[in-house]
C-alpha cells in the first residue's frame, strides 16, 4: 500500500484534502488528529502539536488505521497526523512492506491565522489554542521535513494559498505511479 503522509501546520488545508481523499475510489484515510480531538477536549493538548502524553495512543491509532485500510484493499492511504516525532519517523523508515510518500501543505502565516479565525473565531478559547498550534507546529514540522529531505524520501509541497491549488490535483498526483 502507498502511504501518503499529509503534513502541515494547523489550518494549512490537511482536513480539506482528507475530505476529498476519503471519497475517492482506491483511497483510504487515517486521521489521527481528528480521532484524538473527538476523544479529548482541546485543552487536553495545551496547544501543542505532539504532547508527550498522547504520542503512544496516537501511534496506535495510526497503526490500527493502516490495518483497516489494508483489509479494505486500499491502494493509497492518506495519513493526517503521523509521523509526529523522531521515533515514529524511524519506525516508518523500517517499514519494508509499504511505500511512504510525504505531502507538505503550507500557506503564509497571515492566511493560517485568518483561516483559524474563520474556523474558531466564535469560541475565544478554541481560537487561542489554534493560534498556539500554528506557532507550535512549525518546529516539529521543520524537524520532520528535514528528515524527509535528508533521507531523500518522496516529497511534494503545495502552497494552499495559491489560487491554482486544488486538493484533487494533489490526490491524483499521489495516485499516479512515480509522480510524487
Amino acid at each position: 500500500m502507498r502511504i501518503v503522509h499529509v503534513m502541515g501546520v494547523t489550518c494549512s488545508g490537511k482536513s480539506t484534502l482528507m475530505d476529498v481523499a476519503r471519497n475517492r475510489p482506491l483511497c483510504g484515510t487515517v486521521e489521527v488528529g481528528k480521532l484524538m480531538r473527538a476523544k479529548y477536549p482541546p485543552e487536553y493538548f495545551a496547544g501543542q502539536c505532539n504532547p508527550t502524553h498522547t504520542a503512544d495512543e496516537a501511534w496506535r491509532m495510526y497503526l490500527d488505521g493502516l490495518e483497516k485500510n489494508r483489509k479494505r484493499g486500499t491502494v493509497c492511504c492518506f495519513v493526517d497526523g503521523q509521523p509526529r516525532d523522531q521515533s515514529q519517523f524511524d519506525e516508518i523508515l523500517q517499514d519494508k512492506v509499504d511505500t511512504h510518500h510525504f505531502l507538505h501543505l503550507w500557506a503564509p502565516k497571515g492566511l493560517l491565522l485568518l483561516r483559524s479565525t474563520e474556523r474558531d473565531g466564535a469560541d475565544e478559547e478554541r481560537l487561542k489554542l489554534s493560534s498556539a498550534r500554528i506557532d507550535n507546529d512549525v518546529p516539529a514540522l521543520y524537524m520532520l521535513l528535514s528528515q524527509v529531505l535528508a533521507y531523500r524520501l518522496p516529497l511534494r509541497a503545495y502552497n494552499t494559498s495559491d489560487s491554482e491549488y486544488d486538493p484533487m490535483i494533489a490526490i491524483k498526483e499521489s495516485l499516479s505511479l512515480g509522480t510524487l
